[in-house]
């Protein structure tokens, strides 16, 4: 995937008052993916909930319509279980409103892991962060 395409993707979650809280990719049909603890840190939960949230999540898409806030509702619900699976949300925009230039991200199915490249970004702080890397095998819980 291009810069430009990873760029076209990607989706800040934030707070009301603008902090950061995580990442989440566009996946395409208004929906976005991202982690259930970062949906739990963008509306100001204690803990992540069992139930999926009914608040709406503010996000912003950085790089094609910086400093525009959107909303999304959590249309599906997976929270952080004790065997380390789970962690899911999906997102959906809130009446379906969002940049033209949106584009969905791509997946793919890997079966030999270790030595593969990867890069991400991700907002440790306001301006965001691209990092990369070399994947090396699954944990015993099946995460990457």
């Amino acid at each position: 995937m291009t810069s430009e395409l990873l760029e076209k993707c990607l989706i800040r979650i934030r707070r009301s008052n603008d902090i950061s809280v995580g990442t989440g990719a566009f996946i395409g049909d208004g929906r976005i993916i991202t982690c259930a603890h970062v949906v739990a840190s963008a509306l100001s939960l204690s803990t992540c909930p069992r139930e999926k949230p009914e608040q709406l999540v503010q996000i912003e898409f950085s790089y094609i319509a910086p400093g525009i806030v959107f909303q999304a509702q959590v249309i599906e619900w997976q929270p952080p279980e004790e065997d380390d699976t789970g962690d899911l949300a999906i997102l959906e925009l809130h009446n379906s409103i969002s940049p033209e230039s949106l584009s969905a991200i791509t997946f793919k199915q890997e079966d030999n892991l270790w030595d593969h490249s990867f890069r991400v970004f991700g907002f440790p702080d306001e301006g965001g962060v691209h990092a990369h890397g070399k994947i090396r095998a699954r944990l015993p819980s099946g995460w990457i």
